[in-house]
């Protein structure tokens, strides 16, 4: 099969005007006023006597300073405009947060559905007594006569109090929800240590005099319970403001036994949320790792020494044969005496994934070095050494400085890595699993994308939780292979509440990588190790089965990430059958270099979707070398080609050549029912995301297959549009054809939005286009709403009705753009990348008809095989 180069559209032409797109109405039920006057009534008198019960602290104090407190309004579908009602009362807005799990009651309700949750949004305002004053004014008016008018500003209250759920204020209970630091405080008791660090989130305040204050404030109360403030960190870009801060393991100790309601820290009211510290990423190491004799790689081919590769991770061991000579290590914080050769696991683990794959490597090609910036390194009073971001550091802040320092440089100096397109982050927070809002890790993460026009690569985040199976225990062993599978599918189904993303994976810019269960090794002999999936390359039950932020597909990709083996739960306690995920140094797995007191060839097998990531990473460097270089060199810039454009055809194409192949038949046996099956395909892209991608595919073209790339930028509420030649040959065929389109691109974010996504993008085939129709083909695969809710669109039509068309005929290919969370400041780029194909070695030349319809002719260098 000849491979062939890709090829690019013209310039895009300009549309008169986007499509207009409207939304769709809601089917809620809610309460009549009389039903919310009796509802809503005692919550409001909660309120007044709350602020009745602190007379004393909501009094102006000696410093001038009036407390305030957060109010949360629970909204069930959306009031319009709802900022400006606010600031109107006087009310200090702090933000917006989506809420897609508010429980039904007999209020509230889907008709249609009554069980099902509901969606809404909570509204965050910082109010004092005044302004509650002026809203229990709003709410006795309402309360008498809903009817009746409002006074001037504030009509959209008479919506707010129609459809408002709840009204409370923040507390003690959501400074700790779901943030893990209890039990991160429990663990560090019994480590027995003097202190005990961690992050203290506060609200974010607009005003710096506010947040001087409010700081101020906050460490006052951490000095009064003996401790101190290590660090401190503002990046107003992402509205973050938190305090690391450092306390005595006897004030740790009340927080975990005594009564929380009497600790005054616990109780402040400038606190958004308490986080533990420390994320781990783990490779096995209880056992040695394996010394077999391998062959040391040979070099051979060109070399360019310019990295387009980051890595943030672990120190790696820079002197294993592996990677020697290929890592540019950059340690400004002198972290490398810090971290023993022996326990340099996860960075020596990515490193090797990065530059060779699931390969024992004997014989490489010399490529570019990876530029590798440390944030993780051993916690020497771990038992086993895990490699974490140190307890001394704000993640936040750490990774802001590594990445400024990449494309700005510190203290007057030259970026140290501004021709990076890529980073690979396959670092997560186990404690921070995504829910409702954004994480700071996350928007940082975007925003960086955005500034800085990088593509990150993030790992999904395992979960290495047991497998608790419907059956009973005694009925395991009579399972059949394919019995097996699908109790496991419908248990991970059944768990996956627990089973979120983990931080920062849930970000809208980057590219997110799940894991495939497979590799290239040998399942051992040893009757105790089950393969849940029985040999069937499923996504790995250690992912996260969940949707992104507003139901996006997330995550984007899977990749092969090494089969995770199980083993039955020992014990007579659980009724039913559970199994245990096993993790260990042999296979099966992915093969990686390791870190050894003797051996600089050592090696282990590992799993995760750590690897997964680092794989993917890996590709995008090979597009980048393979096809984005050789676009810059033919076209020298035309066509408004940037560095943006780059980063966004090598998005495209990652997730270009991703499918569901037979999974979705299997899935769909296992898990569709009657409260799925309306949207069944949304509701499985949990597991499958946009499926497993054939990076092969993403380099060349063949003569039955042509991908042409195109690119451009759009303002909000403006369009263009491409023309893709229909081949002549395929016009009257009945014979299956093929139609994939991905459109990518980087979208400035609105922390203080609930929306987000400042930039939505869109392509869409025009209603009246002929050509579209007579191609003969429909959508397959994702739901068509859920492909537009990220930053990628993936959709793949399929048909084979016969057709005919005119030998000039085009597909219209039009992208959109307008504004999503607020105004747009400046132009979005994108990158599309469209496929058009039948099965190989018919003899229908596609490539060749498209090519010569196609001017001006550009063609790509076709890549060579990924390796």
């Amino acid at each position: 099969m000849p491979l062939k180069p890709l090829l690019m559209f013209p310039a895009p032409q300009a549309l008169e005007r986007r499509d207009a797109r409207s939304g769709g109405t809601s089917t809620v039920h809610k309460p009549t006023p009389a039903r919310q006057r009796e509802r809503l009534s005692p919550q409001f008198t909660r309120l007044q006597q709350a602020f009745e019960n602190h007379r004393v602290v909501l009094q102006e104090n000696a410093d001038g300073i009036i407390p305030e407190k957060v109010l949360v309004l629970e909204i069930i579908g959306s009031v319009d405009n709802f900022v400006s009602a606010v600031r109107h009362a006087n009310i200090e807005w702090i933000g917006e947060w989506i809420n897609d799990l508010i429980p039904a009651d007999e209020d509230f309700f889907n008709p249609d559905h009554r069980e099902d949750p509901l969606s809404g949004r909570l509204f965050l305002t910082m109010t004092d007594g005044a302004a509650l004053q002026q809203l229990l004014g709003l709410w006795n008016r309402w309360r008498r006569d809903p009817d009746a008018g409002m006074p001037r500003g504030f009509a959209k209250w008479k919506h707010v109090f129609s459809q408002l759920k709840d009204i409370r204020f923040w507390d003690i209970r959501d400074r700790l929800l779901d943030t893990g630091v209890t039990d991160y405080w429990v663990e560090e008791l019994g480590f027995g240590g003097q202190t005990v660090t961690f992050e203290i989130e506060l609200w974010f305040r607009d005003s710096n005099t506010k947040r001087v204050t409010v700081e101020a404030q906050v460490a006052a109360q951490i000095a009064a319970a003996g401790g101190a403030v290590v660090q401190r960190c503002v990046i107003e870009d992402i509205r973050y403001h938190s305090l690391l801060a450092e306390l005595p393991i006897a004030e740790i100790r009340r927080f975990v036994e005594a009564d929380r309601e009497n600790i005054q820290l616990l109780r402040c009211d400038d606190v958004m949320y308490f986080r533990p510290l420390g994320q781990i990423a783990s490779v096995p190491g209880h056992e040695e790792p394996i010394t077999d004799e391998v062959p040391i790689p040979r070099q051979t081919g060109p070399e360019n020494n310019t990295p387009v590769i980051a890595l943030l991770d672990g120190m790696p061991l820079e002197g294993h044969r592996w990677l020697e000579d290929q890592l540019l290590i950059d340690d400004p914080d002198g972290w490398a005496a810090e971290c023993p050769a022996t326990l340099r696991r996860h960075g020596t683990a990515m490193a090797s994934l990065l530059l060779h794959g699931d390969v024992k490597p004997i014989a490489a090609r010399k490529q570019r070095p990876i530029y590798v910036r440390p944030v993780l390194k051993p916690d020497l009073q771990h038992p086993n050494g895990y490699e974490r971001i140190p307890k001394d550091t704000l993640p936040i802040d750490l990774i802001h400085r590594a990445v400024v320092r990449m494309f700005e440089g510190v203290n007057g100096r030259e970026p140290i890595a501004p021709e990076v397109r890529i980073i690979n982050f396959s670092v997560g927070d186990p404690c921070q699993l995504f829910f409702r809002t954004i994480s700071p890790w996350a928007r940082l993460l975007d925003w960086l994308s955005w500034k800085y026009k990088v593509l990150f690569i993030v790992s999904a985040g395992n979960h290495n939780r047991s497998i608790e199976l419907d059956i009973p225990r005694a009925n395991l062993a009579g399972l059949s292979v394919d019995a097996l599978r699908r109790h496991v599918i419908s248990s991970l189904d059944r768990d996956s509440r627990n089973r979120r993303l983990l931080s920062p994976a849930e970000g809208i810019n980057p590219i997110t990588v799940g894991s495939i269960h497979a590799d290239n090794s040998v399942i051992p002999q040893n009757r105790q190790l089950i393969d849940v999936y029985g040999g069937m390359a499923l996504p790995s039950p250690i992912n996260p089965i969940t949707l992104g932020h507003r139901h996006s597909v997330k995550p984007e990709i899977l990749v092969a990430g090494g089969r995770v083996m199980y083993r039955e739960k020992l014990g007579n306690l659980h009724p039913n059958a559970t199994l245990e995920p096993v993790n260990f140094v042999g296979p099966p797995g992915q093969i990686v270099a390791a870190p050894d007191r003797a051996n600089l060839t050592s090696y282990i097998y590992t799993r995760g979707t750590s690897n997964s990531a680092a794989l993917a990473t890996k590709a995008a460097g090979h597009i980048y070398d393979s096809v984005i270089a050789d676009v810059v060199r033919r076209t020298n810039h035309e066509h408004g080609m940037s560095r943006a454009h780059e980063v966004q055809l090598i998005k495209a194409l990652l997730v270009h050549c991703a499918s569901w192949g037979d999974r979705f038949t299997l899935l769909e046996a296992v898990l569709r029912n009657d409260r799925n099956t309306l949207r069944f395909k949304d509701y499985v892209s949990r597991f499958l995301g946009f499926g497993e991608p054939d990076f092969s595919r993403a380099v060349t073209s063949t003569d039955q297959r042509v991908t042409v790339l195109g690119w451009g930028a759009l303002e909000g509420d403006a369009g263009q549009k491409f023309l893709l030649p229909l081949p002549p040959s395929l016009s009257g065929l009945a014979i299956r054809r093929r139609l994939t389109v991905t459109l990518s691109w980087l979208s400035p974010t609105n922390p203080n939005n609930q929306k987000y996504r400042r930039a939505q993008l869109w392509t869409k085939f025009p209603g009246a286009n002929p050509a579209m129709a007579k191609l003969g083909v429909s959508r397959n695969e994702c739901d068509w709403q859920a492909v537009q809710r990220g930053t990628v669109q993936h959709e793949i039509y399929v048909g084979d009705s016969p057709s005919a068309y005119g030998d000039n005929e085009n597909i219209e290919i039009n992208v959109s753009c307008m504004p999503d969370a607020g105004p747009l400041a400046e132009a979005i780029p994108y990158g599309l990348a469209v496929t058009l194909e039948v099965a190989e070695g018919l003899a229908i030349p596609i490539y060749t008809e498209v090519e010569a319809r196609i001017r001006p002719q550009v063609p790509v260098r076709a890549g060579r095989p990924v390796q």
